[in-house]
């Protein structure tokens, strides 16, 4: 039993939290969006008032996340809808969807720049699947944006 406590508290202690993963699968003529947070997190920032987190908390975050997450393709942006939301062993899910030209892609674009203004050591992790590869990026403050 103290070996249990012992281990809980340095999981708790070292936990790493404060990470958004935001995992972008690009299919021929869609781009599904999967953001994940741990709940405490998102529950612990300083949203708009004028959005009623606690009633309409899919809404709140999908249209931030519109605000703070750039995708373009070819240089076209890409607009993001609302899919659904869930909550998973403490982590609040948002999915988005997008349609999308099944054309080659010459140039993508990613731009994450969500709630570094709540926390400057916030990061996100950005990956992409595209092609049957997925890769994966951090974003942090200092470098928000990718280019392949």
């Amino acid at each position: 039993m103290k070996y249990l406590i012992i281990s809980l508290l340095f999981s708790t202690f070292f936990h790493g939290g404060h990470l958004a993963v935001y995992d972008l699968d690009i299919q021929d003529e869609s781009i599904d969006l999967k953001f994940t947070i741990e709940k405490e997190d998102l529950l612990h920032f300083n949203w708009n008032k004028d959005c009623d987190l606690e009633n309409m908390t899919a809404l709140c975050v999908s249209n931030y996340l519109k605000e703070h997450v750039l995708l373009e393709l070819n240089e076209q942006k890409i607009d993001f809808e609302l899919e659904g939301a869930y909550t998973d062993h403490g982590h609040y899910v948002v999915k988005m969807n997008a349609k999308k030209e099944n054309e080659t892609i010459e140039k993508l674009t990613l731009k994450i720049d969500a709630f570094f203004e709540q926390d400057t050591h916030f990061k996100n992790r950005g990956r992409i699947k595209m092609n049957g590869k997925t890769k994966s990026y951090l974003f942090t403050k200092k470098k928000d944006r990718i280019e392949i």
